[in-house]
């Protein structure tokens, strides 16, 4: 099945509203603080990746339930959903004037690339 990896995100937040969770699978894990603006915290970020991080929380929320995340700093993730559909509306918010998503980001999320 598709999935979202373990990542940081490039906006300052983003809201998700979950409209249909999936039957197995499909929770929002995050680990807090993963890193600032002036370290990387290159440790703690292999420690993630590697599943050895005791810094990693799950959130399994049922549908209609809205999530406010600021992803840019604290690594997170939607496990791989094993059963059912999991759908969810997600906005993302940039401060920053004129900064558009990449285009890998760009697919996963919509499929298409800009003309």
């Amino acid at each position: 099945k598709d999935t979202l990896g373990w990542h940081f995100d490039n906006s300052e937040f983003f809201v998700n509203l979950l409209l249909q969770k999936s039957e197995e699978g499909g929770k929002f894990e995050f680990a807090p603080a993963t890193r600032t603006e002036t370290d990387p915290k290159y440790k703690q970020v292999n420690q993630v990746l590697t599943g050895n991080s005791d810094n990693v929380q799950s959130v399994d929320p049922e549908d209609g339930s809205l999530l406010i995340f600021r992803g840019r700093k604290s690594m997170h993730r939607v496990t791989p959903v094993a059963a059912g559909e999991r759908i969810s509306a997600i906005l993302t918010y940039e401060m920053r004037p004129g900064i558009l998503m990449n285009d890998y980001t760009r697919m996963k999320f919509f499929g298409r690339q800009l003309t």
